[in-house]
């Protein structure tokens, strides 16, 4: 036993092994940490710049989350190849035998030595003998040189290149990198893109007097962070239409439209679809005033006039209310005219109902 004990791998020959195994540790991590972190990082420019754009798609998003995610699987399949599997000195030689034959050889046999016990009990100073010598002889080699390929540098590089694109994005627009960070790790999920340009709030649904030449004006947020000198507006297949910054704003000239289309808003990375709607004016199909008559004429019960006409004649003291009923939806401003003060006009839907009011005597009638 005490024989077997002293009879071992050189230290210098096992120093240079063991610095042999950490160099090839080493390599091998950088390249795949750097592979990982290129992918991941890759993965989070391409939505970046996307969205900068257009919307990236939720199909995409997946498609580069799973990417990156298989792609980082290769630092366990690294640790599990390189680091695992060449751990111990006899599979360290047997992987340096794969670029120095015969140094790789010499060294297989230096250890099967210290584990057969015939070969031992042959001569065991012959047997330290040849280790020794093997020993020296590897002293002059560079087991540098005999280490795996690998494309370390060149994915650390890239990986740095990646690094510092996304601290400077990080640092700079902090909000924009959030978001595409989120979209990324979570496509599933309706995170809307960020987008430098902001604008006011407008509807899905565009509606637009039918066959009317007509302004449309869309004005930028408060919270804008880019203010585009120009902004187009596209519909259907017509020509874009497009409008210069004014007062924080632009106005377009919608030529006339006589059906509906979709129509794209672009203002700076901005993008939004919404459907265009030529509709006809509405018109008054019926105009009644409900009258209360004065209680003097003992006739309690509300008469209703018609006034399509445009007027009503009423008797002093009487009160009404006035109620207009267009043939389409109303959205804008009416007027109720009648010779005293009434009080403000509301409409809900198709029907303008007038406050209540009492109908004074003009100047000059008794």
């Amino acid at each position: 036993m005490n024989t077997n004990d002293a009879l071992r791998v050189p230290d210098s020959l096992k120093a240079q092994l063991l610095d042999y195994r950490r160099r090839v540790w080493r390599i091998k991590l950088i390249e795949a940490v750097s592979i990982a972190l290129f992918a991941m990082g890759a993965a989070f420019l391409i939505v970046y710049g996307w969205d900068r754009f257009a919307d990236t798609p939720p199909v995409l998003r997946v498609a580069l989350l799973l990417g990156a995610i298989a792609i980082t699987g290769i630092v366990p399949w690294f640790v599990m190849r390189w680091l695992v599997r060449y751990r111990n000195l006899e599979s360290l030689a047997r992987l340096l035998a794969k670029k120095m034959p015969s140094v790789g050889d010499q060294l297989l046999g230096v250890i099967e030595l210290t584990h057969s016990d015939s070969e031992q009990a042959r001569s065991i100073k012959l047997c330290q003998a040849a280790m020794q010598q093997v020993a020296k002889d590897a002293e002059s080699r560079d087991f540098g040189a005999a280490t795996p390929p690998s494309s370390y540098r060149v994915w650390a590089i890239l990986a740095g290149v990646i690094a510092v694109i996304i601290a400077v994005l990080a640092v700079g627009y902090p909000a924009a990198s959030r978001n595409a960070l989120s979209r990324l790790v979570t496509p599933w999920t309706t995170v809307p893109r960020y987008t430098f340009t902001r604008i006011d709030p407008i509807n899905d649904q565009v509606v637009i007097a039918h066959g009317e030449a007509t302004n449309f004006p869309v004005q930028l947020s408060h919270e804008s962070r880019w203010q585009p000198p120009t902004a187009e507006l596209s519909i259907g297949n017509q020509a874009t239409i497009k409008a210069s910054l004014s007062e924080g704003g632009y106005l377009f000239a919608v030529p006339p439209q006589i059906q509906s289309s979709s129509m794209r808003l672009r203002v700076g990375d901005f993008v939004r679809d919404v459907t265009l709607k030529p509709m006809l004016r509405p018109e008054l199909s019926s105009i009644i005033a409900h009258v209360q008559l004065p209680d003097y004429l003992g006739r309690p019960k509300v008469q209703s006039v018609d006034s399509r006409a445009g007027r009503v004649t009423l008797v002093r003291g009487s009160q009404a209310v006035v109620t207009a009923t267009a043939n389409g939806t109303i959205d804008g401003v009416i007027a109720v005219q009648c010779r005293a003060g009434a009080e403000p006009v509301t409409h809900d839907s198709s029907t303008v109902v007038g406050s209540e009011y009492h109908l004074a005597p003009a100047a000059g009638t008794a």
